[in-house]
């Protein structure tokens, strides 16, 4: 694991550059709750589609399954408000 931790925080990297650079062509300046909403968008793509497909192909159970769905929502949610928070700084 220690020898593919830089794949780690590279993806982790390109996530956040992601994330941040589809919210600025999204947005129309309505500040946190945007920020709220789009976090809870990506959330439901970014964590439903992987935690099932890893539940699907590993045996791990589905209360697992949901953790991941749940912590992942709310990990992209506080993205949003970080990001409509800042997004909306700068652009005023």
């Amino acid at each position: 694991m220690n020898s593919k931790l830089w794949a780690m925080i590279l993806a982790e990297i390109i996530f956040v550059v992601m994330f941040v650079w589809i919210y600025t062509f999204g947005v129309k300046g309505k500040g946190l709750m945007e920020g709220v909403r789009y976090g809870l968008y990506i959330g439901l793509l970014y964590s439903i589609v992987p935690s099932v497909g890893i539940w699907a192909m590993i045996p791990v159970s589905g209360w697992l399954c949901w953790m991941w769905i749940i912590f992942s929502l709310i990990e992209t949610i506080i993205l949003g408000l970080i990001v409509g928070a800042i997004y909306k700084t700068v652009r005023a």
